[in-house]
């Protein structure tokens, strides 16, 4: 059996999947290919929430140097 990887793109919050994905990950499977999707969104969780944070703590610095 043949492997196939689906990278669902763009990088969108983790509460959305894609239906698309999973439609074509069961036809695929139907026609003989182990699929896997991978959401980069679920991956980059982590990334993206601590970007967010050091964003918010360099901001509240210069706005308190500002006063």
């Amino acid at each position: 059996m043949e492997k196939l990887i689906l990278n669902c793109l763009p990088i969108t919050t983790v509460n959305w999947s894609s239906p698309a994905m999973s439609i074509l990950k069961a036809f695929m499977e139907q026609h003989g290919y182990h699929t896997k999707v991978h959401y980069w969104n679920i991956s980059f969780e982590f990334l993206y929430m601590n970007f967010l944070k050091n964003i918010r703590k360099t901001i509240t610095k210069s706005w308190q140097k500002l006063l």
